[in-house]
């Protein structure tokens, strides 16, 4: 198996920082943890006005990161769902944004969209085209639903597909699923259903949804790659996949208003 640290492909996970250490104990006791994200989602609301208006007034170039975890940026309005950090803003993705029209120059939302409804990904998107400026880009990157069907058909001849089965399931399968570790249908199940994946996309049905939504100009983008100076390198996803499981899984695309 080939997708090790010294090629980029094995998952890299980050130091743990307090806030990480008492979300996954809470996650092993579901009650606190959903008191603890009540708390959090509270108290997010609270403080979002002001902080919204602080960026606003600071910044007149402006980009909005969506689902943005843990990542921060002084350039970038940070949200989420869960603000797990101070600097983070909270927001539900899937509701109108809490900003005014035309106000940002790029939006980024890198493996946010899979985890809602097709509908609900629609309000996101057309959300996004509101906000953003003329000429403005919004990047987004999802897993790609070709990657399931390349796994289906060529899972158990294609070299790098077979160490990414193996990838995969040495890392995120069930003891079952382990011990047929070379079986692409469980790696192909996983990157359907598991992490809370609602709706995985292929190129043709996002850039529909895209020009849905009011986009124009959109085209493929590699992870990490972008004509735009704002965009390049902003993607995190390697961080904790690993950048050769990241480049096999994921769709990017960029779109202007």
């Amino acid at each position: 198996m080939t997708l090790d640290s010294a090629s980029g492909g094995a998952p890299v996970t980050p130091p743990a920082n307090l806030a990480q250490r008492i979300g996954g104990a809470l996650q092993r006791m579901p009650l606190a943890y959903r008191a603890a994200v009540g708390a959090l989602r509270l108290l997010g609301k609270q403080r979002r006005p002001r902080q919204i208006a602080r960026y606003l007034g600071s910044h007149d170039r402006r980009y909005l990161r969506i689902g943005s975890g843990r990542h921060t940026g002084r350039d970038w309005l940070s949200t989420d769902l869960i603000p797990v950090r101070l600097r983070v803003v909270y927001m539900d993705a899937t509701e109108p944004f809490p900003l005014p029209s035309q106000s940002f120059d790029a939006v980024h939302c890198e493996h946010v969209i899979e985890h809602v409804t097709y509908e609900a990904g629609m309000t996101m998107l057309r959300e996004c085209h509101r906000v953003l400026r003329t000429g403005g880009v919004l990047r987004i990157a999802t897993p790609d639903l070709a990657l399931v069907a390349r796994l289906i058909t060529s899972g158990a001849s294609d070299p790098r597909l077979r160490d990414y089965v193996e990838w995969s399931s040495a890392g995120y399968g069930t003891d079952a699923e382990r011990r047929d570790p070379a079986n692409p249908a469980f790696a192909a199940n996983r990157l359907v259903r598991a992490w809370g994946h609602t709706f995985i996309y292929d190129e043709p049905t996002l850039a529909a949804a895209l020009r849905d939504a009011g986009f124009r100009d959109v085209v493929r983008v590699a992870p990490g790659i972008s004509d735009h100076a704002a965009l390049r390198g902003v993607d995190r996803h390697h961080e904790e996949i690993g950048t050769a499981a990241n480049e096999l899984e994921t769709l990017a695309l960029e779109a202007t208003v």
